[in-house]
């Protein structure tokens, strides 16, 4: 297995789209590192979160999953938010 393939849902890419710039690149830095070893970066969640995982940004999450196939691992990045609502359920869009 080579590289894990790095994947962003619509809404963590609006997650990052909507960060001033210095987080932007500090998140832009930690998924360099996340594409590589998503394992160890991240830290497993667990209760209703299991099977995501997170990683510290300053005061921000970027929870994601890691997706395993025999042929390659894939990870999808699913929100990049402030810690104090990164665990909360998602509201849905109109």
């Amino acid at each position: 297995m080579g590289l894990p393939e790095l994947v962003f849902t619509r809404g963590a890419h609006e997650d990052i789209q909507k960060l001033p710039e210095p987080l932007r690149v500090a998140v832009a830095n930690t998924l360099e590192t996340l594409a590589v070893e998503p394992r160890r970066v991240g830290v497993p969640l667990l209760g209703r979160l299991r099977g995501r995982w997170s990683s510290r940004v300053g005061n921000y999450r970027i929870v994601y999953t890691i997706e395993v196939s025999s042929a390659h691992e894939r990870v999808v990045v699913r929100a990049v938010r402030h810690r104090s609502i990164a665990y909360g359920r998602r509201r849905r869009r109109p």
